[in-house]
């Protein structure tokens, strides 16, 4: 042990096993209503709580999926119907982007005016969305923009020969992607595991009334 509890295996209760509540189970004389209240109390307090816990568990886990590509399973034992399911870490999705808008759409009345559009009933500018495209298309191959005469475009102010027209720049993707994949059925494997405390907490399945 090092301290570091994401260092160390967490461990499971076995499938089939039973957590002794710590709370007094429901009494069985509960009405129909008096019951399924219960049931939608007791899911909206868990709801709560694990929204609370889902917080501090993507902070951590952040931290421990420290490079793109790795995956760990989880699963409650090494029967394949106890599998939860994974998670990855998927690499960062940095690309070209448009910034600003009002820029680009400044810079293209001047150097493309036939891709700027008038949107009706009220008279508004944009650039074209296919012209836009291409104009990323262009940025992510590496190919410099040229103007309507196949000519470099400049910038308008200084001169300066550009690549990209003014309001699209390269963004530097900074967010970790956590994907997580429950297994088909871990919802199931779960029930196993609490067994009889599935339905103290809300959990247990129901037969809906026609």
């Amino acid at each position: 042990m090092n301290g570091d509890p994401l260092a160390e295996p967490l461990s499971a209760p076995i499938a089939g096993d039973v957590i002794e509540p710590t709370v007094p189970a429901p009494p069985s004389s509960m009405s129909d209503r008096e019951r399924v209240s219960y049931e939608l109390l007791v899911l909206a307090n868990l709801e709560k709580l694990i929204a609370a816990q889902k917080k501090k568990v993507r902070a951590a886990a952040e931290k421990a999926f420290n490079r793109p590509g790795q995956r760990e399973v989880a699963e409650l034992s090494s029967e394949e119907e106890d599998l939860l399911g994974n998670v990855r870490r998927d690499p960062q999705r940095s690309e070209w982007k448009v910034t600003d808008p009002a820029t680009l759409l400044d810079y293209c009345r001047e150097v493309w005016p036939e891709h700027v559009v008038t949107t009706t009933p009220l008279p508004v500018d944009s650039v074209a969305p296919a012209f836009v495209k291409s104009l990323l298309d262009l940025a992510k191959d590496g190919v410099p923009a040229l103007d309507a005469h196949g000519e470099e475009i400049h910038d308008l102010v200084s001169g300066e020969i550009l690549t990209r027209p003014p309001g699209i720049e390269f963004v530097q993707d900074k967010t970790i992607h956590l994907v997580v994949t429950p297994a088909k059925g871990g919802p199931d494997a779960l029930l196993r595991a609490l067994g009889d405390n599935a339905a103290l907490l809300g959990l247990a399945p129901r037969e809906l009334e026609a």
